[in-house]
């Protein structure tokens, strides 16, 4: 039996889930290899958490994360079926993914102003940084001016992403 919320969650129909859609079909390829691992795991008699999370996708193509609570069901040492309570849990790992990057910025950003502040010639070094900035934030092209008073102009200190002849 799979009850009328997890049909309405992924998108498939109680028969589809039981007969024609696979749990390969909606895990992520990692989760696809956790499963099977779990699976050779109970198979072999090894002990093994009864909570698991696991990344998908519904039938509409939308990513969720879901962390289960499995007991499988054995009847004369083989395994016969599973009791799962599932819980959605794909606003935790948004926040997580979030969290993980501003932290991540906000250590860039550390480690390149402390470099900046320290260096008795920044403009020396900021071509190496933008080039962990550029990396960190996918950026292609990056191009670094600096203000020459006595000529009241601009002059190209550094850059990186086009040709040196453009």
């Amino acid at each position: 039996h799979v009850n009328d919320a997890m049909c309405q969650y992924l998108g498939y129909t109680e028969q589809e889930l039981l007969s024609t859609v696979s749990a390969f079909e909606i895990l992520d390829k990692q989760s696809q290899e956790h499963f099977k691992s779990r699976l050779r795991q109970n198979l072999t008699g090894e002990r093994v958490d009864r909570n698991v999370e696991y990344s998908g996708k519904t039938r509409d193509g939308r990513v969720f994360w879901t962390l289960l609570n499995v007991k499988l069901l054995f009847k004369d040492s083989k395994p016969k079926g599973a009791i799962v309570v599932a819980r959605d849990i794909t606003e935790i790992k948004k926040a997580e993914e979030t969290l993980n990057y501003n932290n991540e910025k906000l250590k860039l950003l550390s480690e390149v102003s402390t470099r900046l502040l320290s260096s008795s010639s920044p403009q020396k070094i900021i071509q190496e940084m933008c080039q962990q900035v550029m990396s960190f934030l996918n950026c292609d092209v990056f191009f670094n001016f600096l203000f020459e008073e006595k000529k009241d102009m601009l002059h190209l200190n550094a850059y990186a992403g086009v040709p040196a002849e453009t």
